[in-house]
């Protein structure tokens, strides 16, 4: 299980059961997917293209259409299973356009393949509620939770689905969480937190991860940190191995966040955290990396 978590992944493999999408809070305003879907639709090999027809308008945004790709036999053709795969279920399966009699399909097909494990996340864990209430063991569920608004409306739900395994996916975070009440006698078995990637993505203070990291290790609940995304905080900045892109080779003591973000030709932005402001440099995905406090945080429920 989790083969890929040395690439920063919580994934072993992406399972992909319907195309398409509607936004439905402040996490999908740069979403990942709709980006992904715009470019595929582009392709010159049409078998791709065609498959986004009537999902996205002309500005690339998605127009609520939703596409079943009824390939339940993709789990099936993996050859010589050593060990239990970890699939995640991409894009949101309880989508309302999605016929119930789909997603139930989709469900037995999962709790039928015992070897592997499903990552099923869903901003629409409400919809969730109504047709499930007791799933596999092997079908782990979880809810997107980008601030604390997002929070407390979708993780009271969760936890009224008797699950094998629950997980919170702060990503990405766009605001303080505090999950300590959830985290209390271990309600909740995982959370995953990572800062937004792609264009416009908006910067994560290292405040509100860290006290997610430290609520998680005092309650004893694995934490994910996938990346920081497109922007790096000042402290980081300065204690990055070698600088973002190996181009920062600076120290604290003798250069600003801004002088070194206008020599090198950054884009910078400030948030405001407990009355202390914090810079951030956009140095990109690759050269923010993923380290919090000078380590990886790659922890996942036995």
């Amino acid at each position: 299980m989790f083969d890929r978590i040395e690439k920063g992944l919580w994934w072993d493999r992406a399972w992909t059961l319907v195309e398409g999408c509607t936004k439905v809070s402040p996490a999908c305003r740069n979403c990942w997917a709709e980006r992904d879907a715009w470019r595929k639709s582009h392709q010159k090999n049409e078998k791709i293209s065609r498959r986004y027809e009537d999902l996205l308008d002309e500005n690339g945004h998605w127009t609520g259409r939703i596409r079943l790709m009824e390939n339940f036999d993709i789990p099936c053709l993996i050859k010589k299973i050593r060990r239990p795969t970890v699939f995640a279920i991409w894009n949101d399966l309880f989508h309302e356009n999605v016929p119930r009699l789909y997603i139930e399909h989709a469900l037995i097909v999962m709790a039928l393949l015992k070897k592997h494990v499903f990552l099923v996340l869903t901003k629409r864990i409400d919809r969730a509620k109504k047709i499930l209430d007791t799933p596999a063991p092997n079908i782990w569920f979880g809810v997107t939770a980008e601030n604390q608004e997002q929070a407390n409306r979708r993780i009271p739900t969760l936890m009224q689905i008797r699950a094998a395994k629950r997980f919170v996916s702060i990503e990405p975070m766009l605001g303080p969480v505090i999950l300590e009440k959830w985290l209390a006698d271990r309600k909740l078995d995982w959370v995953i937190l990572g800062g937004e990637t792609g264009k416009n993505a908006r910067p994560m203070h290292p405040g509100w991860a860290r006290k997610v990291r430290d609520d998680c290790q005092a309650a004893g609940v694995p934490f994910f940190f996938k990346q920081w995304g497109e922007w790096l905080p000042d402290r980081q900045l300065f204690n990055h191995p070698q600088g973002p892109g190996g181009k920062l080779m600076l120290t604290l003591e003798h250069n600003s966040p801004k002088a070194i973000a206008t020599r090198q030709k950054l884009q910078i932005t400030t948030i405001c955290h407990h009355g202390f402001t914090t810079t951030f440099a956009h140095v990109g995905k690759k050269a923010a990396g993923a380290l919090l406090d000078g380590r990886e945080w790659r922890e996942v429920p036995e």
